[in-house]
């Protein structure tokens, strides 16, 4: 049978641990999403797919729409940090609408 020392000595020796594991874990943060802009299909697109954006070194966005558009077939539009959205390109109807965007190294707007 322990004795009451062995005891004592292994609850302090827990209280110690759980008490720093409190201290040292810090809070999770948690994350904020804005929205930037909202589609609203002719003349800006409609349809923005999931993935495919590019990030230029001036911190703008650059994406396509796969519907919508000054002619009904998407888009090509870049979104600055305020959310304020330009259109590059309307596509025209075609066999094939836009299926992504590509940044590449030569990429300069």
């Amino acid at each position: 049978m322990k004795s009451l020392k062995q005891i004592s000595s292994t609850a302090l020796a827990l209280a110690v641990l759980l008490l720093t594991a409190v201290l040292v874990t810090r809070p999770a943060q948690a994350q904020t999403f804005t929205v930037l802009h909202t589609f609203t299909d002719t003349p800006d697109g409609a349809n923005p797919p999931e993935e495919g954006l590019a990030l230029d070194a001036a911190g703008k966005l650059y994406g396509i729409t796969t519907n919508g558009g000054a002619y009904g077939a998407g888009s090509l539009f870049t979104l600055d940090a305020t959310g304020k959205e330009t259109i590059v390109h309307s596509f025209g109807v075609s066999a094939v609408g836009p299926q992504g965007i590509i940044r590449d190294t030569v990429f300069s707007p």
